[in-house]
Formats: structure tokens, sequence, C-alpha cells
């Protein structure tokens, strides 16, 4: 007897792998298997929609009128008729314990980061990782949701800055970050490699990735609607919590895109999906030299100590 029938089974989202090896997210719901809309497997989640057709298995056709729906079996989504079982990769129960697992990491890494520097106020902070609402109150005086309508000048007249703070000292002792992870902890090992060849070439790489990004902003277009851009990412710093950016070198397009799904962001300027609330994106055609230069920093970060 299937688990199904023995109501063991959880609704939720589900990771099933294919015959040919295939990883598809799915929606456990009703007593099928609905693939997601949007197959972002670092989070899956149903928010950005579900097929109306389940899961179906072949062996008596090959149209959604005369194909089999798979059903919840103990190991896997079971086609009823045939056996033919596709294996579970992952349960909600997989889905849960990894996001606790990644909250305790950022929580263990949480620091202060450069977000960009101000005119007026000199360098922006931002914490590397989201608070829940107890630790957001210890610090929530010393934090500032700068846009480029702020006019502090330098960076943040470039792009939004989100939230960040001009006091670290002040927040890293309200959080409790000491030794290494404080911000003159980060500045005394960034000495301690500055003499390491490799670490001076990531520097040096991670700069010009800035400056590519800053010119296909301003040079690029922002195109209208959502915008599901298709090919290669490159230097992707996207996170489950909103935040990052990455490239997207593709046949036609080159894509720079700035995560915007965080609280507080205004999702109204996204123009590309994510899975999540959405990001910013802008392109340049596939043949401008930026494309190729990123594919060749990229290579060359790879293959330096400790790779990308």
């Amino acid at each position: 007897m299937s688990e199904i029938q023995t109501g063991k089974i959880e609704e939720g989202v589900y990771l099933l792998r294919t015959p040919d090896g295939k990883d598809i997210a799915v929606q456990y719901t009703r007593g099928g298997f609905y693939p997601l809309t949007r197959q972002n497997l670092f989070s899956p989640s149903a928010a950005g929609g579900v097929s109306k057709y389940p899961a179906l298995c072949s062996c008596t056709g090959k149209t959604a009128e005369t194909a089999t729906p798979l059903v919840a079996g103990e190991t896997g989504a079971v086609c009823p008729k045939c056996g033919k079982t596709v294996p579970y990769v992952k349960t909600p129960a997989d889905y849960r314990a990894e996001e606790v697992e990644r909250k305790r990491q950022a929580r263990e890494n949480l620091r202060l980061v450069p977000a960009g520097m101000t005119e007026d106020f000199g360098m922006a902070y931002r914490l590397t990782t989201r608070l829940d609402r107890s630790e957001w109150a210890k610090i929530a005086r010393y934090m500032l949701y700068v846009t480029t309508e702020d006019s502090m000048g330098m960076d943040a007249d470039d792009h939004n800055l989100g939230w960040v703070t001009f006091y670290p000292r002040e927040v890293e002792e309200a959080l409790g970050i000491t030794g290494d992870r404080t911000v003159a902890g980060q500045r005394e090992a960034a000495k301690r490699r500055r003499e390491a060849p490799a670490e001076v070439r990531k520097r040096a790489i991670a700069q010009r990735v800035r400056e590519i990004a800053h010119e296909i902003r301003e040079t690029g277009e922002k195109p209208s609607g959502l915008n599901d851009p298709a090919g290669d990412r490159l230097f992707d710093t996207q996170d489950i919590y909103g935040g990052g950016d990455w490239f997207v070198a593709g046949p036609e397009h080159l894509w720079y895109v700035q995560n915007n799904g965080m609280d507080g962001d205004n999702w109204g300027y996204n123009n590309v999906r994510t899975g999540g609330a959405g990001a910013i994106g802008y392109r340049v055609p596939a043949t401008s030299p930026m494309a190729a230069e990123l594919r060749r920093l990229a290579s060359e970060l790879d293959a330096l100590p400790g790779g990308l």
C-alpha cells in the first residue's frame, strides 16, 4: 500500500529525479505531483506558479487525456499502471532542514560588509544576512534605507544601497559580532592576504567585474515587462533573501541582474523573474566584448587557489 493510501505523505514541494537524470521540482497536492512553473532548484517554491497538469507516465498514452498521473509511493512518485517509480531526491522535510542550516550558517557568519561610498557620510555598510525581528530591534536606530533619490553622492547616486548603517561599531556591539567578523577584523585579515598574488588578482578581477556591471547599467537597456534571461550565469552571488547580483551571457544578450527582492525593496522596479520577488536587469548585445571578457575572468578566477 502506498503512503498516499495510508495518509502519510506530506503536501509540499518535492524534488524528483527522472529516468534521464533530470531533477524536477513539483508540488504534491490533491493527490498528484504538479511541476513548478519556475524550476528554481536552489529554493523552489509553489508561490511562483504550479502547472495545472500533474506529472504523468506515458505507459498508457502520450497526451494529457491518455497518460496516467503519478501517485505518491514510499520512495517516489509511482505510476499505478506500470509501477515505474520516479524517486524522491528531496522532500518538504529536507527543504526545511536545509533552510534551518542555511540560517544557522548565515547567522554564524554574520558581518558588516561595504555597501558603497557616500560623499557626505563615508562608507555605508550592509549586513550579510537578514535578521529576525528581535535582533533587528537592537539595531533599527542605526539603520537607514538609502536610494539614489537621497542624493548622498558617489556610489549612492549610482545605485540603491538598500538597508545600510554608518555606525558599524554600534551595530557590531549590539549583535555580538566579534573577532575577524568585525569591520576592523576584516581589514586586518585583508592586510594579511595582501602579499598573496592570488588574492591580489582576485581583487583586481572583482574590481573589473564591478566596472563591467556599471558599464552595462549605464549603456545597456532595461527592457520592460518580466524577462527570463537565458544563458550562462557568471559571478553569481544571488542569495535566498533577495540579495546579490549576477551576469547572464546568452546567445542574444549579455545581462547584468541585480536582485531586488528583500523586504523593503521596491519590487515595482523589477523586470527579471528570479523565483522570488524579482530583480532589476540591464542588457547589451551578446556581441559586446564584455561578454567574452567576463567568461575569461570567470575561468581565470576559477583556476586561482580557492576558486570562485
